[in-house]
Protein backbone atom coordinates (compact mmCIF):
# COMPACT_ATOMS: atom_id res chain seq x y z
CA UNK A 1 0.00 0.00 0.00
CA UNK A 2 3.14 2.02 0.59
CA UNK A 3 3.14 2.73 -3.30
CA UNK A 4 -0.55 4.38 -3.09
CA UNK A 5 1.19 7.28 -1.58
CA UNK A 6 2.18 8.02 -5.22
CA UNK A 7 0.17 10.82 -6.24
CA UNK A 8 0.17 9.02 -9.87
CA UNK A 9 -0.75 5.81 -8.48
CA UNK A 10 -3.56 7.84 -5.46
CA UNK A 11 -5.85 9.04 -8.49
CA UNK A 12 -6.38 6.08 -10.34
CA UNK A 13 -7.77 4.09 -7.28
CA UNK A 14 -11.47 3.46 -7.18
CA UNK A 15 -12.55 0.28 -5.70
CA UNK A 16 -10.61 -0.33 -2.17
CA UNK A 17 -11.20 -3.51 0.17
CA UNK A 18 -9.84 -2.74 4.16
CA UNK A 19 -9.71 -5.68 5.95
CA UNK A 20 -7.03 -5.16 8.83
CA UNK A 21 -6.19 -9.01 10.10
CA UNK A 22 -3.04 -8.56 10.56
CA UNK A 23 -4.13 -6.29 13.77
CA UNK A 24 -5.55 -9.13 15.18
CA UNK A 25 -2.17 -11.11 14.16
CA UNK A 26 0.14 -8.83 15.74
CA UNK A 27 -1.88 -8.17 19.08
CA UNK A 28 -2.22 -11.62 19.52
CA UNK A 29 1.33 -12.41 18.92
CA UNK A 30 2.90 -10.44 21.99
CA UNK A 31 0.77 -12.07 24.54
CA UNK A 32 0.32 -15.70 22.83
CA UNK A 33 3.27 -17.55 24.29
CA UNK A 34 2.88 -19.81 20.76
CA UNK A 35 2.93 -17.05 18.95
CA UNK A 36 5.53 -14.76 20.70
CA UNK A 37 8.15 -13.25 18.61
CA UNK A 38 10.24 -10.89 18.61
CA UNK A 39 8.95 -7.20 18.18
CA UNK A 40 11.41 -6.70 15.53
CA UNK A 41 9.50 -9.83 13.52
CA UNK A 42 6.42 -8.52 14.25
CA UNK A 43 7.65 -4.93 12.23
CA UNK A 44 9.27 -6.62 9.37
CA UNK A 45 5.98 -8.85 9.11
CA UNK A 46 4.03 -5.42 9.57
CA UNK A 47 6.52 -3.68 7.10
CA UNK A 48 6.04 -6.53 4.14
CA UNK A 49 1.73 -6.10 4.67
CA UNK A 50 2.30 -3.05 3.32
CA UNK A 51 5.56 -3.36 1.10
CA UNK A 52 7.49 -0.77 2.72
CA UNK A 53 10.60 -3.07 3.57
CA UNK A 54 12.75 -1.15 1.56
CA UNK A 55 12.19 1.86 1.61
CA UNK A 56 11.49 1.74 6.23
CA UNK A 57 13.44 -1.10 7.59
CA UNK A 58 16.48 -2.54 5.92
CA UNK A 59 19.38 -0.23 6.93
CA UNK A 60 22.77 -1.49 8.09
CA UNK A 61 22.52 0.62 11.55
CA UNK A 62 21.22 -0.82 14.32
CA UNK A 63 19.95 2.07 16.18
CA UNK A 64 18.02 2.79 13.17
CA UNK A 65 14.50 4.77 13.77
CA UNK A 66 12.77 1.73 12.93
CA UNK A 67 13.19 0.63 16.42
CA UNK A 68 11.63 3.83 17.79
CA UNK A 69 8.32 2.02 15.58
CA UNK A 70 8.17 -0.66 17.86
CA UNK A 71 6.59 0.49 20.58
CA UNK A 72 3.58 1.97 17.97
CA UNK A 73 2.68 -1.95 17.18
CA UNK A 74 1.33 -2.28 21.00
CA UNK A 75 -1.96 -0.53 20.58
CA UNK A 76 -4.49 -0.93 17.63
CA UNK A 77 -5.55 2.78 17.19
CA UNK A 78 -1.59 2.99 16.47
CA UNK A 79 -1.41 0.67 13.87
CA UNK A 80 -4.62 1.87 12.72
CA UNK A 81 -2.70 5.56 12.18
CA UNK A 82 -0.28 3.95 9.91
CA UNK A 83 -2.88 2.80 7.41
CA UNK A 84 -4.71 6.44 7.58
CA UNK A 85 -1.59 8.17 6.30
CA UNK A 86 -1.84 6.06 2.76
CA UNK A 87 -5.82 5.98 2.89
CA UNK A 88 -6.11 9.24 3.08
CA UNK A 89 -4.35 10.04 -0.08
CA UNK A 90 -6.70 8.10 -2.32
CA UNK A 91 -9.45 10.86 -3.45
CA UNK A 92 -11.58 9.36 -6.29
CA UNK A 93 -12.21 6.01 -4.72
CA UNK A 94 -16.13 5.48 -5.45
CA UNK A 95 -16.81 1.90 -3.49
CA UNK A 96 -15.05 1.37 -0.26
CA UNK A 97 -15.69 -2.11 1.63
CA UNK A 98 -14.67 -1.92 5.07
CA UNK A 99 -14.31 -5.42 7.49
CA UNK A 100 -14.12 -4.87 10.89
CA UNK A 101 -15.50 -8.13 12.56
CA UNK A 102 -13.90 -10.69 14.74
CA UNK A 103 -11.34 -8.23 15.66
CA UNK A 104 -10.29 -5.82 18.42
CA UNK A 105 -12.71 -2.98 19.54
CA UNK A 106 -12.39 0.27 17.46
CA UNK A 107 -11.59 2.79 20.00
CA UNK A 108 -12.84 6.32 19.67
CA UNK A 109 -9.34 7.69 18.36
CA UNK A 110 -9.98 5.44 15.55
CA UNK A 111 -12.76 6.62 14.38
CA UNK A 112 -11.17 8.50 11.23
CA UNK A 113 -10.24 4.99 9.83
CA UNK A 114 -13.82 5.08 8.37
CA UNK A 115 -13.96 8.08 7.67
CA UNK A 116 -10.55 9.37 5.88
CA UNK A 117 -11.59 8.13 2.34
CA UNK A 118 -14.85 10.08 2.44
CA UNK A 119 -14.62 12.43 -0.70
CA UNK A 120 -16.93 13.44 -3.11
CA UNK A 121 -16.26 10.97 -5.47
CA UNK A 122 -17.61 7.74 -2.80
CA UNK A 123 -20.85 6.18 -4.71
CA UNK A 124 -20.80 3.20 -2.77
CA UNK A 125 -20.34 2.05 0.95
CA UNK A 126 -19.89 -1.61 2.46
CA UNK A 127 -19.95 -2.11 6.37
CA UNK A 128 -19.19 -5.70 7.56
CA UNK A 129 -18.64 -4.82 11.28
CA UNK A 130 -19.82 -6.38 14.35
CA UNK A 131 -22.19 -3.84 16.92
CA UNK A 132 -19.88 -3.17 19.49
CA UNK A 133 -18.07 -1.28 16.74
CA UNK A 134 -20.58 0.82 15.28
CA UNK A 135 -21.00 3.13 18.46
CA UNK A 136 -17.55 4.26 17.55
CA UNK A 137 -17.71 3.98 13.75
CA UNK A 138 -21.04 5.35 13.29
CA UNK A 139 -21.25 8.93 15.17
CA UNK A 140 -22.66 11.82 15.07
CA UNK A 141 -20.45 13.34 12.39
CA UNK A 142 -21.37 10.27 9.87
CA UNK A 143 -22.11 11.89 6.37
CA UNK A 144 -21.21 10.89 3.31
CA UNK A 145 -23.05 13.37 0.58
CA UNK A 146 -23.10 11.66 -2.68
CA UNK A 147 -23.82 8.03 -1.59
CA UNK A 148 -25.83 6.19 -3.39
CA UNK A 149 -25.56 2.59 -1.80
CA UNK A 150 -25.02 1.48 1.32
CA UNK A 151 -24.76 -2.36 1.88
CA UNK A 152 -24.94 -3.27 5.81
CA UNK A 153 -23.68 -6.70 7.25
CA UNK A 154 -24.13 -6.91 11.39
CA UNK A 155 -21.82 -9.42 13.49
CA UNK A 156 -23.82 -9.15 17.15
CA UNK A 157 -20.53 -10.85 18.61
CA UNK A 158 -20.17 -10.01 22.03
CA UNK A 159 -22.77 -7.39 22.79
CA UNK A 160 -25.47 -8.55 25.36
CA UNK A 161 -29.13 -8.97 23.76
CA UNK A 162 -29.94 -5.70 26.43
CA UNK A 163 -27.69 -3.50 24.26
CA UNK A 164 -28.24 -4.29 20.88
CA UNK A 165 -31.50 -2.28 20.69
CA UNK A 166 -30.22 0.72 22.00
CA UNK A 167 -27.32 0.69 19.62
CA UNK A 168 -29.37 -0.15 16.64
CA UNK A 169 -31.38 2.78 17.44
CA UNK A 170 -29.06 5.31 18.67
CA UNK A 171 -26.02 5.15 15.99
CA UNK A 172 -26.99 2.77 13.08
CA UNK A 173 -30.41 4.42 12.19
CA UNK A 174 -29.51 8.15 12.55
CA UNK A 175 -26.44 7.52 10.61
CA UNK A 176 -29.17 5.66 7.43
CA UNK A 177 -31.47 8.27 7.83
CA UNK A 178 -28.54 10.70 7.77
CA UNK A 179 -28.15 9.60 4.10
CA UNK A 180 -31.64 10.51 3.08
CA UNK A 181 -30.94 12.91 0.34
CA UNK A 182 -28.89 10.69 -1.90
CA UNK A 183 -29.70 6.80 -1.17
CA UNK A 184 -31.41 4.90 -3.40
CA UNK A 185 -29.75 0.85 -2.71
CA UNK A 186 -29.63 -0.39 0.75
CA UNK A 187 -28.50 -3.72 1.47
CA UNK A 188 -29.37 -5.06 5.71
CA UNK A 189 -27.48 -8.55 6.43
CA UNK A 190 -26.96 -10.32 9.64
CA UNK A 191 -24.46 -12.71 10.38
CA UNK A 192 -26.85 -14.68 12.87
CA UNK A 193 -30.72 -14.21 13.52
CA UNK A 194 -30.71 -11.24 15.33
CA UNK A 195 -33.77 -8.21 16.45
CA UNK A 196 -33.73 -5.84 13.93
CA UNK A 197 -36.73 -4.44 14.65
CA UNK A 198 -35.21 -1.26 16.12
CA UNK A 199 -33.64 -0.84 13.45
CA UNK A 200 -36.16 -1.38 10.71
CA UNK A 201 -39.05 1.06 13.12
CA UNK A 202 -35.96 3.85 13.50
CA UNK A 203 -35.36 4.25 9.74
CA UNK A 204 -37.65 7.23 8.23
CA UNK A 205 -38.30 7.92 5.37
CA UNK A 206 -35.52 7.82 2.59
CA UNK A 207 -37.18 9.49 -0.77
CA UNK A 208 -34.32 8.48 -3.10
CA UNK A 209 -34.76 4.67 -1.94
CA UNK A 210 -35.07 2.70 -5.02
CA UNK A 211 -33.76 -0.73 -4.28
CA UNK A 212 -33.60 -2.96 -1.07
CA UNK A 213 -31.82 -6.07 -0.05
CA UNK A 214 -32.67 -7.70 3.00
CA UNK A 215 -31.23 -11.77 3.91
CA UNK A 216 -33.98 -13.56 6.24
CA UNK A 217 -31.91 -16.17 8.61
CA UNK A 218 -33.76 -18.95 8.56
CA UNK A 219 -33.56 -19.73 11.87
CA UNK A 220 -36.13 -18.16 14.63
CA UNK A 221 -35.48 -15.17 15.56
CA UNK A 222 -34.78 -14.61 12.12
CA UNK A 223 -35.03 -10.54 12.31
CA UNK A 224 -37.06 -10.05 15.11
CA UNK A 225 -40.68 -8.78 14.79
CA UNK A 226 -41.88 -8.67 11.67
CA UNK A 227 -44.22 -6.19 11.99
CA UNK A 228 -40.88 -4.08 11.86
CA UNK A 229 -39.89 -5.31 8.43
CA UNK A 230 -43.77 -4.45 7.18
CA UNK A 231 -43.05 -0.96 8.66
CA UNK A 232 -40.18 -0.40 6.42
CA UNK A 233 -41.55 -2.08 3.21
CA UNK A 234 -44.70 0.44 3.85
CA UNK A 235 -42.74 3.39 4.47
CA UNK A 236 -40.81 3.37 1.18
CA UNK A 237 -43.64 2.00 -0.88
CA UNK A 238 -44.40 5.17 -3.30
CA UNK A 239 -40.44 4.82 -4.14
CA UNK A 240 -39.42 0.82 -4.35
CA UNK A 241 -38.67 -0.52 -7.62
CA UNK A 242 -36.71 -3.15 -6.35
CA UNK A 243 -37.21 -5.61 -4.05
CA UNK A 244 -34.33 -8.61 -3.16
CA UNK A 245 -35.49 -11.12 -0.38
CA UNK A 246 -32.70 -13.90 0.47
CA UNK A 247 -33.12 -16.92 2.61
CA UNK A 248 -29.56 -17.21 4.75
CA UNK A 249 -28.14 -19.70 7.16
CA UNK A 250 -26.44 -18.40 10.21
CA UNK A 251 -22.64 -17.98 10.14
CA UNK A 252 -22.22 -17.83 14.21
CA UNK A 253 -20.12 -21.35 14.97
CA UNK A 254 -21.48 -21.74 18.41
CA UNK A 255 -24.46 -23.99 17.03
CA UNK A 256 -27.33 -22.74 18.90
CA UNK A 257 -29.31 -21.96 15.87
CA UNK A 258 -31.58 -24.68 14.36
CA UNK A 259 -33.33 -23.70 10.59
CA UNK A 260 -37.32 -23.82 11.12
CA UNK A 261 -38.51 -23.57 7.70
CA UNK A 262 -42.43 -23.55 9.04
CA UNK A 263 -41.26 -21.13 11.16
CA UNK A 264 -39.68 -18.72 8.41
CA UNK A 265 -42.36 -19.05 6.04
CA UNK A 266 -44.78 -18.00 8.85
CA UNK A 267 -42.49 -14.76 9.47
CA UNK A 268 -42.55 -13.72 6.00
CA UNK A 269 -45.95 -13.91 5.35
CA UNK A 270 -46.89 -12.10 8.29
CA UNK A 271 -44.24 -9.14 7.37
CA UNK A 272 -45.69 -8.88 3.21
CA UNK A 273 -49.44 -9.31 4.17
CA UNK A 274 -50.53 -5.89 4.80
CA UNK A 275 -47.99 -4.38 2.48
CA UNK A 276 -48.42 -3.44 -1.22
CA UNK A 277 -46.10 -1.91 -3.51
CA UNK A 278 -47.29 -0.15 -6.64
CA UNK A 279 -44.77 0.61 -8.06
CA UNK A 280 -42.58 -2.03 -7.43
CA UNK A 281 -41.22 -3.64 -11.19
CA UNK A 282 -38.52 -6.29 -10.15
CA UNK A 283 -38.49 -8.75 -7.63
CA UNK A 284 -35.68 -11.61 -6.91
CA UNK A 285 -36.15 -14.10 -4.30
CA UNK A 286 -32.76 -16.48 -4.11
CA UNK A 287 -31.03 -19.07 -2.00
CA UNK A 288 -32.09 -23.15 -1.89
CA UNK A 289 -33.56 -22.58 1.58
CA UNK A 290 -35.89 -20.21 0.36
CA UNK A 291 -39.18 -22.67 0.06
CA UNK A 292 -41.26 -23.03 -2.82
CA UNK A 293 -44.49 -21.98 -0.76
CA UNK A 294 -43.26 -19.01 0.75
CA UNK A 295 -42.00 -17.66 -2.67
CA UNK A 296 -45.11 -18.30 -4.35
CA UNK A 297 -46.67 -15.70 -1.59
CA UNK A 298 -44.35 -13.29 -2.09
CA UNK A 299 -45.05 -13.33 -6.24
CA UNK A 300 -48.54 -13.04 -5.30
CA UNK A 301 -48.32 -10.26 -2.93
CA UNK A 302 -46.12 -8.37 -5.18
CA UNK A 303 -46.26 -9.72 -8.77
CA UNK A 304 -49.63 -7.71 -10.23
CA UNK A 305 -47.02 -4.74 -11.46
CA UNK A 306 -43.62 -6.45 -11.30
CA UNK A 307 -41.46 -6.17 -15.12
CA UNK A 308 -38.87 -8.60 -14.16
CA UNK A 309 -38.98 -11.55 -11.89
CA UNK A 310 -36.09 -13.90 -10.89
CA UNK A 311 -36.47 -17.39 -8.44
CA UNK A 312 -33.49 -19.32 -8.03
CA UNK A 313 -32.16 -21.40 -5.21
CA UNK A 314 -34.59 -24.34 -5.24
CA UNK A 315 -35.14 -26.62 -8.46
CA UNK A 316 -39.47 -26.55 -9.85
CA UNK A 317 -40.61 -29.28 -11.84
CA UNK A 318 -43.09 -28.81 -14.78
CA UNK A 319 -45.76 -28.86 -12.27
CA UNK A 320 -44.77 -25.94 -10.25
CA UNK A 321 -43.72 -23.76 -13.04
CA UNK A 322 -47.03 -24.17 -13.93
CA UNK A 323 -48.34 -23.09 -10.71
CA UNK A 324 -46.29 -20.27 -10.49
CA UNK A 325 -47.08 -19.14 -13.97
CA UNK A 326 -50.96 -19.08 -13.05
CA UNK A 327 -49.98 -16.91 -10.14
CA UNK A 328 -48.41 -14.31 -12.34
CA UNK A 329 -51.47 -14.42 -14.98
CA UNK A 330 -54.08 -13.90 -11.68
CA UNK A 331 -51.78 -10.94 -10.46
CA UNK A 332 -51.72 -9.14 -13.47
CA UNK A 333 -55.14 -9.99 -14.55
CA UNK A 334 -55.89 -7.05 -13.60
CA UNK A 335 -54.03 -4.46 -15.44
CA UNK A 336 -56.01 -1.84 -16.90
CA UNK A 337 -53.71 -0.52 -19.85
CA UNK A 338 -51.04 -2.83 -20.83
CA UNK A 339 -49.20 -0.19 -22.79
CA UNK A 340 -48.16 1.40 -19.81
CA UNK A 341 -47.68 -1.95 -17.61
CA UNK A 342 -46.89 -4.58 -20.14
CA UNK A 343 -46.59 -7.11 -17.71
CA UNK A 344 -44.01 -9.86 -17.06
CA UNK A 345 -41.04 -9.37 -19.92
CA UNK A 346 -38.31 -10.68 -18.12
CA UNK A 347 -38.27 -14.24 -16.09
CA UNK A 348 -35.45 -16.20 -14.52
CA UNK A 349 -35.83 -19.19 -12.67
CA UNK A 350 -34.48 -22.70 -11.68
CA UNK A 351 -35.82 -25.69 -12.96
CA UNK A 352 -35.26 -29.42 -12.55
CA UNK A 353 -36.15 -30.31 -16.05
CA UNK A 354 -35.77 -28.44 -19.66
CA UNK A 355 -38.11 -29.76 -22.53
CA UNK A 356 -40.00 -28.38 -25.59
CA UNK A 357 -42.98 -28.80 -23.20
CA UNK A 358 -41.98 -26.50 -20.52
CA UNK A 359 -40.81 -23.59 -23.28
CA UNK A 360 -44.18 -23.89 -24.66
CA UNK A 361 -46.08 -23.12 -21.63
CA UNK A 362 -43.85 -20.07 -21.55
CA UNK A 363 -44.93 -18.94 -24.66
CA UNK A 364 -48.50 -19.60 -24.22
CA UNK A 365 -48.73 -18.27 -20.52
CA UNK A 366 -46.40 -15.06 -20.92
CA UNK A 367 -47.07 -14.12 -24.53
CA UNK A 368 -45.04 -10.35 -23.38
CA UNK A 369 -42.33 -11.93 -22.41
CA UNK A 370 -38.88 -10.97 -23.96
CA UNK A 371 -36.03 -12.35 -21.96
CA UNK A 372 -36.28 -16.16 -20.42
CA UNK A 373 -32.49 -17.10 -18.42
CA UNK A 374 -33.30 -20.90 -16.95
CA UNK A 375 -30.87 -22.80 -14.78
CA UNK A 376 -31.54 -26.81 -14.87
CA UNK A 377 -30.04 -29.78 -14.44
CA UNK A 378 -31.44 -32.17 -17.05
CA UNK A 379 -32.33 -31.34 -20.85
CA UNK A 380 -34.91 -33.67 -21.62
CA UNK A 381 -36.96 -34.28 -25.00
CA UNK A 382 -40.31 -34.93 -23.14
CA UNK A 383 -41.28 -33.16 -19.91
CA UNK A 384 -42.85 -36.61 -18.82
CA UNK A 385 -39.50 -38.79 -19.72
CA UNK A 386 -37.67 -40.21 -16.76
CA UNK A 387 -34.24 -38.81 -16.10
CA UNK A 388 -31.37 -39.86 -17.75
CA UNK A 389 -29.41 -43.32 -16.97
CA UNK A 390 -26.77 -43.51 -19.59
CA UNK A 391 -24.33 -45.48 -19.65
CA UNK A 392 -21.32 -43.45 -21.14
CA UNK A 393 -20.19 -40.28 -22.10
CA UNK A 394 -21.40 -40.88 -25.87
CA UNK A 395 -24.88 -41.15 -25.45
CA UNK A 396 -25.06 -38.31 -22.75
CA UNK A 397 -23.76 -36.03 -25.65
CA UNK A 398 -26.17 -37.43 -28.16
CA UNK A 399 -29.14 -37.19 -25.94
CA UNK A 400 -28.09 -33.07 -24.92
CA UNK A 401 -26.91 -31.96 -28.50
CA UNK A 402 -30.48 -33.59 -29.58
CA UNK A 403 -32.66 -31.74 -26.85
CA UNK A 404 -30.88 -28.73 -27.76
CA UNK A 405 -31.35 -29.17 -31.29
CA UNK A 406 -35.31 -29.13 -30.78
CA UNK A 407 -34.66 -26.42 -28.02
CA UNK A 408 -33.26 -23.98 -30.88
CA UNK A 409 -35.71 -24.67 -33.09
CA UNK A 410 -38.54 -24.15 -31.33
CA UNK A 411 -37.15 -21.28 -30.09
CA UNK A 412 -36.47 -19.76 -33.50
CA UNK A 413 -39.58 -20.45 -34.16
CA UNK A 414 -41.45 -18.71 -31.32
CA UNK A 415 -39.12 -15.38 -31.80
CA UNK A 416 -40.17 -15.18 -35.81
CA UNK A 417 -44.35 -15.93 -35.12
CA UNK A 418 -43.71 -13.43 -32.32
CA UNK A 419 -42.42 -11.18 -35.50
CA UNK A 420 -45.26 -11.54 -37.33
CA UNK A 421 -48.09 -11.01 -35.07
CA UNK A 422 -46.35 -8.33 -33.34
CA UNK A 423 -48.31 -5.49 -34.65
CA UNK A 424 -52.04 -6.55 -34.49
CA UNK A 425 -54.24 -5.45 -31.79
CA UNK A 426 -53.65 -7.83 -29.41
CA UNK A 427 -50.24 -8.56 -30.26
CA UNK A 428 -47.35 -10.12 -27.78
CA UNK A 429 -43.53 -8.71 -27.79
CA UNK A 430 -41.47 -11.62 -29.33
CA UNK A 431 -39.17 -13.18 -27.32
CA UNK A 432 -35.65 -11.78 -27.72
CA UNK A 433 -33.29 -13.44 -25.33
CA UNK A 434 -33.26 -16.88 -23.81
CA UNK A 435 -30.16 -17.99 -21.78
CA UNK A 436 -30.07 -22.02 -20.73
CA UNK A 437 -27.81 -22.80 -17.84
CA UNK A 438 -26.86 -26.60 -18.24
CA UNK A 439 -25.74 -27.64 -14.17
CA UNK A 440 -25.84 -31.20 -14.08
CA UNK A 441 -25.06 -31.42 -10.22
Amino acid sequence: MFRYRDPAVAKRVRILHVYPGFIKETLDGRTDPTLRRSFASRVLDFGNVFDISKQLFFFSSRWHPKHRIIPMLQRTEDLVQIMLEVLSGLPNVTDYYVTWSGLPPVTASAVSFLSTVFQSNLRKLSLSISLENVKNLLTPSFQVQHLEELDLCIYPERVPLKERAAILDDHLAPAINALHKTLRTLTIRSWEPTDLAPLFYAIRRLPALEELHVSIPIEPVHLGDAEGFSRLLVTHSATLRTLHLRASCSGSTSGNFTPDIISFDTWVREAICSVHLPNLTALDISSQHFPLATAEACVRQFGGSIRSLALTGCRRGYANVEDLLDIILVCQAGMRDPDCNPGLQRLRLNVEILSPQLVTLFETKLPRLQRLELINKYLLPNSSSHFPTFSNVEQTTIQIVRCLFILSCLLIYLSFTGQLRHGHANAFFPLVEATIHVRHR
